[in-house]
This record gives structure tokens, sequence and C-alpha cells, in this order.
């Protein structure tokens, strides 16, 4: 499974280099690690459990596992073929010594079934990795695939996870889909929660920024932004596209 893109017919050379490129990359990317140990520091358990939904290669899964507060689980969960294997290749390296992962692909969201996943493909010929999305084709090149999409309730069950301490959801507009889809953890479990927060991608879907944005404070949350110097700062309401902490009360 690991090198499947490169023997696959439906990926050209250009999408194979630039794969094996973001393969190697994705084994040292530190970006995420100082904004999680700063949410770390929020969380109470010393072995956390985390949920990355739109994992992509891994970066946010692997500052998860590079804390001196090892994570205990991390269930990371993207859709995307072309990626999906760089993912699963480095989570088994990454946890060797540090935490269990677990990777699976499907899509989240509110029901149970099929969907049909667009990769935009760029004038240069390679996928723009990251901006995978759902729904009708806006672009005139895509890479298309059908993936089973689930909701996160459910698949916490099925993985028999009980507690999280922290869900961060990056899926190009979809993330109040992924919400609606886990009432459970949302309301009853009540984890931290690290959004994105995009119109330009949520309102295509149907979605809203700032309506998200207000279930999360009417559930009982407190929202925060992040300051350069990685200090979170308290937010009234929505200020704009912008990563998001929403803190149970």
């Amino acid at each position: 499974m690991m090198f499947s893109v490169l023997a696959k017919k439906e990926f050209s050379i250009t999408q194979k280099i630039r794969w094996l490129r973001i393969f190697v990359r994705a084994g040292y990317d530190q970006r995420f690690n100082s904004i999680i140990g700063m949410i770390y520091d929020l969380i109470p358990s010393k072995t956390p459990i985390i949920v990355d939904v739109g994992a992509n290669v891994g970066n946010f899964t692997r500052g998860c596992t590079q804390q001196s507060k090892k994570a205990q689980l991390v269930l990371a969960v993207e859709p995307s073929h072309y990626v999906f294997p760089i993912l699963k290749f480095w989570s088994k390296i990454w946890s060797f010594k540090n935490s269990d992962i677990i990777c699976r692909k499907n899509i989240l969201s509110d029901n149970s079934g099929v969907t049909e996943l667009h990769t935009p493909i760029k004038d240069s010929g390679s996928l723009r990795v990251g901006l995978a999305y759902m729904g009708d084709q806006k672009h005139k090149e895509v890479y298309s695939e059908i993936v089973q999409n689930l909701r996160l309730d459910d698949m916490l069950i099925g993985e028999g996870i009980s507690r999280v301490d922290l869900v961060k959801i990056d899926v190009e507009g979809a993330e109040e889909n992924v919400i609606n889809g886990a009432p459970v953890l949302l309301n009853e479990i009540r984890p931290i929660w690290y959004l994105e927060l995009d119109d330009s991608r949520a309102v295509p879907m149907g979605n809203s920024s700032e309506r998200l944005f207000n279930r999360m404070i009417d559930a009982g949350y407190k929202a925060y932004l992040i300051d350069a110097d990685i200090n979170p700062f308290n937010v009234l309401s929505l200020q704009g596209n912008d990563n998001y902490l929403f803190v149970p009360n």
C-alpha cells in the first residue's frame, strides 16, 4: 500500500514526483508543534486522546506525538487516496516509541454512505494536496474518488473510544458537517476543539462559519484565537477566517 500511488496509472509522472517530495517532507514537518504544546497545557489528562480530522499527511498527528506529554492515542482520519499512504507510513514510525496512532481512510460527515471527493489539479499537472472537497465539482480539472463517509460519533464507538481530549478539524469547509455528526462528542464528552473556520470554503458547501461559531458558544465553549507568540486570547464573536480554539467552560 505504501507505494500504491506510484503504481497507479491514473496518476501522472508529475503527480508521482510531487508525491515523493510530499512523502519526504512529511517525515520532519514541525509546523504544529508549538501550537499543540500550548493546547496540551490546557488538557488536564497526562495521556491525551486526540482526533485529527482531515489529517492530510499527518503534520498535526506528528506534532501530537512530539510533546513532553505524550498522547495516549491519536485517531487520524484522512479520505484522500493520494496522501493516505503517506499518513499511514509515517504514523507507524511516529508511534514506534511514542503514541498509538490509528489511521482511517474516511470522510466524516453528518451521515453514513459514500461521497465523491475531488482534489483540484494545478496547471502544472500536480494535485493541490490539502484542498480536496466534497460536493459539486468547482475546478476545471480534478482527481475524483468515491470514499465511505461516517459520523464521528459512530467512528468513536466503532473504535471503542469513550474519552477524547482534543479534536482538530480542517476539512475545507465541511467542519460543520463533521460536528453535526458528533452530538455526543460535542455535548457529553466535551473535548477541546481546534477548528478552521473559513467562509470562502464553507459557504459553497451550504455551511456558515458564524453559525458554527455560535453553535460552539451555545454548547458552552469559550472561543480563542492564537496570536503570533502562540498565546490564546478570548474572542466573543467570529473575527473572520482563521483557526479557532474552543475550550469547554
